[in-house]
């Protein structure tokens, strides 16, 4: 199952935002900004360790 793991500084707000968007096209975002790009993948590895891959395909 490919995904696509999006982490982006938007210049006019603070924190780094993570997006998931697996092969559907179907994007999962995280509510809350990180601290650094570092803490958000850690953030998308934590998920994919403990839920697996399914906590990111349709339902």
């Amino acid at each position: 199952m490919p995904l696509t793991i999006n982490i982006v500084r938007i210049a006019t707000e603070p924190g780094w935002s993570l997006e998931v968007v697996n092969a559907r096209g179907t994007s999962i975002v995280w509510s809350d900004a990180f601290a650094s790009d570092r803490e958000a993948d850690a953030a998308f590895r934590k998920t994919l360790a403990e839920e697996g891959v399914q906590a990111f395909l349709d339902k």
